[in-house]
C-alpha cells in the first residue's frame, strides 16, 4: 500500500518488489498503479531531480535529497563532478558535522557543530554554511545548481 509515511528502505524495497512482479509478468492493473504512486512517493521523499546538459557538461545532472543533504553529481568534459551541500536548517541536525569517504580513500569530515560555529548574521539562529557572506543554508534559499 502506498504511503507517504514510509522510510527510504521501505519505499526502495516496494518499487523493487513490483519491478521483479513487471519483469515475471505477474503485476496485476491495480499493483501497477500502487507501484507508480510508490515511485512517485520515492522521487519526492528524495527530492530526486535532474537538469539537462549546461556548458562543458557531457552528462545531466543528477540531484538527491537525503537527510538534508544535497549531493549532485555530473558529467564534464574532464571529470565526473559530485558536489555535496548541507542544506539542514535543524538546529538538532546542525550539531553534526558531514563526514564524507570517496573512493575507499578513507573519511573527511567537513563542517562544525552547532556549538563551535559562526552563527548566520541573517537570522542569527542557525551556523554560517557561507563564512564569506556568514549566513546559513535558510537564509541563502536553496541553490539548485553548483
Amino acid at each position: 500500500m502506498t504511503t507517504t509515511n514510509r522510510s527510504i528502505t521501505e519505499a526502495l524495497a516496494a518499487v523493487r518488489d513490483a519491478a521483479e512482479r513487471a519483469r515475471a509478468g505477474t503485476l496485476d492493473p491495480q499493483a501497477t498503479r500502487e507501484a507508480l504512486l510508490d515511485a512517485a512517493a520515492l522521487i519526492t521523499l528524495l527530492d530526486l531531480r535532474a537538469f539537462p546538459l549546461d556548458g562543458d557538461d557531457t552528462r545531466e545532472q543528477v540531484v538527491v535529497t537525503v537527510h538534508g543533504v544535497d549531493v549532485s553529481v555530473r558529467g564534464r568534459s574532464r571529470d565526473l563532478f559530485v558536489h555535496v551541500e548541507d542544506i539542514r536548517d535543524d538546529r538538532d541536525q546542525q550539531t553534526l558535522p558531514l563526514s564524507v569517504e570517496v573512493n575507499n580513500a578513507g573519511e573527511m569530515t567537513y563542517g562544525q557543530g552547532w556549538d563551535t560555529a559562526p552563527l548566520c548574521e541573517g537570522c542569527w539562529d542557525l551556523p554560517a554554511v557561507d563564512l564569506t557572506l556568514m549566513r546559513c543554508a535558510s537564509c541563502l534559499g536553496r541553490r539548485r545548481r553548483s
